[in-house]
């Protein structure tokens, strides 16, 4: 079987250590770590596939939980999952073959949220192709290979050539919506996220030329929340955007927002320099009027009760403001107004890339 190298640049967001789930791309078993090579044994099958551009540059993001001593390794099969093999002993055995594409990422004894890796994917196409995350524990023997000495994560990838992309799923002129947004949760202010919306039949790349920007009521100026990294959504499909930290949502996010959404204010989805979708949300009088003022909005301003930027009463609630028609007749009402656009959602329904499309 032909490897091909991935260039890596690592980054660590926060200090990494054991115990970890995978979140972009999406894992295929959530949480769950043991049994080789991917987290389950016996392998149920490719449940989350992510399909991207091939010699995109993503970022590979994890959440961490519990220290460890150890570390992590980055491998990369591009055909099934055949290649990847456990190291022989927790330290000394790096770089064991050409599937390994970053070793001995060190893992700090203290615990954190988070850690990514940018990864620049391989110029191939590749229809069964896994990118491997294991952590390798040394504080977990003797004796050593007893199989509790790792934890596995995998994620299933689809790569696709980059003329597919520039003759079938050409951006210019792109409609996708902001189709659901919760600010806050039962798990307080980080509990959030942004869902995004292909209504149209044809597949739209999901890269560095998108970004979404947010201004809170009180704030002077729009500011970064995303930019994508190479996803592609497919038709009637929804990408996913959550908090790095306090999402708890029913389904895991594609990616992170960078930072938080206040419960008043202004989202705007831009493509290149173009504003192609915005939305703005309040709670009170004085927030719906502030919107009124300097905010791209689209007509009215959308309730976003019973959040209200504190956690007094039920503000502290799962809540969303979505798109209607909403559910399973996707969300496709775009009459420029958000007010008559959105509605409350009393049982957030959010979708992620994996989710089934919608109508």
């Amino acid at each position: 079987m032909r490897k091909f190298p991935i260039a890596l640049l690592l980054f660590l967001a926060a200090p990494a250590h054991a115990h970890f789930s995978l979140t972009y791309p999406p894992a295929r078993y959530a949480d769950q770590l043991q049994g080789g090579p991917c987290g389950r044994a016996p392998e149920t099958g490719r449940d989350h596939v992510t399909t991207l551009q091939s010699g995109a540059e993503i970022v590979v993001t994890w959440n961490q939980t519990i220290s460890n001593l150890g570390y992590l390794r980055i491998a990369f099969d591009d055909d099934g999952q055949d290649i990847f093999v456990d190291p022989t002993w927790y330290t000394g055995d790096y770089y064991a073959g050409p599937w390994v594409l970053l070793d001995n990422i060190p893992i700090p004894p203290s615990p954190a949220t988070g850690g990514t890796a940018t990864v620049t994917l391989p110029n191939i196409e590749c229809q069964n192709c896994t990118l491997q995350v294991i952590e390798v524990l040394s504080d977990h023997f003797p004796p050593w290979g007893n199989g509790d000495d790792f934890h596995y994560q995998c994620a299933d990838l689809i790569l696709v050539d980059d003329s597919v992309f520039t003759d079938g799923f050409e951006n210019q002129g792109a409609i996708l919506l902001i189709s659901q947004v919760q600010t806050r949760g039962e798990n307080g202010a980080a509990d959030e996220f942004v869902e995004i919306y292909n209504p149209t039949d044809t597949a739209v790349m999901f890269d560095a030329s998108w970004t979404l920007l947010a201004r809170s009521a009180t704030s002077l100026t729009y500011s970064s929340r995303l930019v994508g990294a190479s996803q592609l959504i497919q038709p009637h499909r929804h990408i996913l955007y959550t908090n790095v930290t306090g999402y708890n949502g029913p389904v895991a996010g594609d990616a992170f927002l960078s930072s938080g959404i206040t419960d008043a204010g202004s989202l705007i989805l831009k493509h290149n320099d173009d504003v192609v979708d915005a939305v703005c949300f309040h709670y009170s009088v004085s927030t719906q009027q502030a919107l009124a003022n300097g905010y791209t909005c689209e007509g009215t301003s959308a309730s976003n009760l019973p959040h209200i930027d504190s956690t007094a009463g039920t503000s502290n609630t799962d809540a969303s403001i979505a798109r209607k028609p909403g559910g399973a007749n996707g969300n496709t009402q775009d009459t420029d107004d958000n007010a008559a656009d959105f509605y409350s959602n009393a049982m957030p329904d959010p979708h992620n890339l994996s989710s089934d499309p919608v109508p």
